[in-house]
């Protein structure tokens, strides 16, 4: 694994993030949305503590949809280019 803080950004350059623990696990997921978000038949995502990310640079898009569970999910994405940078669900408790 690369060496920790992991940096990155949107397409256009406008969203930076930094990551600064190990994510816990990688994986490809195959829902509808992430179809659609990549244009494939998955979409490769890793699950990180949330204290762990911040963004650096920027302010991201929120945006919000129910997921073939039922469930609200959210993604915070680059306004400017809508490269998605972060996706969650809210618990069911709504906090």
């Amino acid at each position: 694994m690369a060496g920790l803080p992991l940096v990155g950004g949107c397409a256009c350059g406008a969203l930076r993030y930094e990551v600064s623990a190990a994510p816990f696990m990688v994986y490809n997921c195959h829902c509808r949305n992430c179809q659609k978000t990549s244009g494939s038949a998955f979409n490769v995502s890793t699950t990180i503590a949330e204290a762990a990310f911040r963004f650096t640079q920027g302010e991201p898009k929120r945006i919000e949809w129910t997921s073939a569970a039922g469930s609200t999910r959210w993604g915070r994405l680059c306004g400017a280019c809508g490269s998605r940078i972060v996706q969650g669900q809210t618990p069911s408790n709504g906090v």
